[in-house]
C-alpha cells in the first residue's frame, strides 16, 4: 500500500512542478503547449488551479515546505484577482501583461525554491479531443 501511495504523490508532485513550468513558460512555450482550438488563458490557469487541488496532501507528506506552500498560495490568489478582469483573458495580454509577466516571475521563483531548473512544460496526464473528431 506505501509504494502505490508513494507513487500517486510523485505523480502529483511531477503535476505540480509541470504545471509550475507552464506558469513560468514564455507566451510562445504556453501556446505550443495546448492545440490550437482551447482557449489558453483559461487553460493555463485552470490547469494549474487543478493540479494545486490534487497536490495539497504534498504539505502533510513533505513534497513541499510551508514556505513553498505560501509560495504557490499567492501566485493562486494572484490567478484568482485576476480572474476579475476579463481584459486579461486573451492572448495578447497572456503575451504583454504585468499581470501575466508576475505569475511567470512567480512560478519562476517556486521553481527555483523546489530545486528546479525551468524547462519546457510537460502536461503528460492531459488529452484534448476536439469536437470536430467526435463523430
Amino acid at each position: 500500500m506505501f509504494c502505490c501511495k508513494q507513487k500517486r504523490e510523485n505523480l502529483y508532485f511531477d503535476m505540480l512542478i509541470q504545471t509550475l513550468q507552464l506558469l513560468a513558460a514564455s507566451y510562445v512555450e504556453q501556446v505550443q503547449a495546448f492545440p490550437t482550438f482551447v482557449h489558453i488563458p483559461d487553460e493555463v490557469a485552470l490547469v494549474f488551479s487543478d493540479t494545486w487541488l490534487f497536490s495539497q496532501k504534498l504539505i502533510m507528506d513533505g513534497f513541499i515546505t510551508h514556505q513553498q506552500k505560501v509560495e504557490i498560495e499567492r501566485l493562486d490568489n494572484l490567478l484568482n484577482e485576476m480572474s476579475d478582469n476579463i481584459q486579461l483573458w486573451n492572448l495578447f495580454s497572456l503575451e504583454t501583461s504585468d499581470e501575466w509577466g508576475k505569475v511567470r516571475y512567480l512560478a519562476s521563483n517556486i521553481l527555483t525554491s523546489l530545486h528546479k531548473e525551468k524547462e519546457q512544460p510537460n502536461l503528460f496526464w492531459l488529452k484534448y479531443i476536439s469536437q470536430d473528431n467526435e463523430r
